[in-house]
């Protein structure tokens, strides 16, 4: 049997290869696997994200012992102690976060020191043309909030 990459014959015709067991599992042993410090409000964090465990008395038995996070090869993410996954529920710290909008609203609240009438703001998501995108509601917004005078 010659290699296909090098197109070399091999030293030994022995092929070590053999089958997988019943009991392996191929995911579990290609995992990324992390250990991660249980915290005293029974979290750990891993890649910008907390793990919550659920609040019970096995699960307190893990604060301040390190468990492992294992990350398969397909994105799945398991929490781990003594080979047995663990419930979690996750909060991402860094959710996606329109910068724009965050700038756009300190700028607008900055006209509420300008005014002495009542001051309202509302965002829109989009680009440059925002306000063409999102005409029809905020024409509505504007004359909801419009009191005439006199």
């Amino acid at each position: 049997m010659r290699n296909i990459k090098t197109c070399s014959s091999p030293r030994n015709d022995f092929n070590a290869h053999r089958l997988l067991r019943d009991d392996e599992d191929l995911d579990l042993i290609f995992t990324f696997r992390e250990p991660r410090k249980v915290s005293d409000s029974l979290t750990l964090q891993y890649d910008k994200t907390i793990y919550l465990l659920p609040d019970t008395p096995g699960m307190r038995k893990l604060i301040h012992r390190y468990i492992e996070v294992y990350e398969y090869p397909d994105g799945r993410i398991e929490v781990r102690t003594n080979g047995t996954a663990l419930p979690y529920t996750t909060y991402d710290r860094l959710p996606e976060i329109d910068q724009g909008a965050i700038v756009e609203n300190k700028r607008a609240r900055t006209w509420h020191t300008r005014t002495r009438g009542g001051f309202a703001s509302r965002s829109f998501n989009g680009d440059h043309f925002f306000l063409h995108e999102h005409r029809e509601a905020l024409v509505i917004d504007i004359l909801s909030r419009w009191s005439p005078v006199g």
